[in-house]
């Protein structure tokens, strides 16, 4: 279903709506949103509606378990627009995938 990325993204661009939503309806700072994109393992697959956003699947430093969504703007550039706490069947995708 989704597949490990070797590569990281250079430039995480903010959007200051989606980053005070996500801090405020789900509790994600940007920081654990950066982590995510810089702590492998991490799974990353395409979305089910949108081809330019990607979701990412990932964990913080702290152990938080994130379920990202992501306008993937170039192979540099990585603009996040959503993020919680991931569900328990996506926890499970996460931690097949990153055995």
């Amino acid at each position: 279903m989704g597949s490990r990325m070797g590569t990281r993204y250079q430039y995480i661009e903010w959007d200051e709506n989606s980053l005070w939503k996500n801090e405020i309806k789900h509790g994600v700072t940007a920081e654990e949103i950066e982590q995510c994109f810089n702590n492998p393992p991490f799974v990353i697959f395409p979305h089910k509606t949108y081809k330019d956003r990607r979701v990412l699947l990932g964990r913080t430093l702290g152990g938080r378990y994130l379920f990202i969504v992501y306008q993937h703007k170039s192979d540099e550039i990585a603009r996040p627009i959503h993020a919680r706490e991931m569900k328990k069947n996506e926890k499970g995708i996460y931690e097949k995938q990153t055995r």
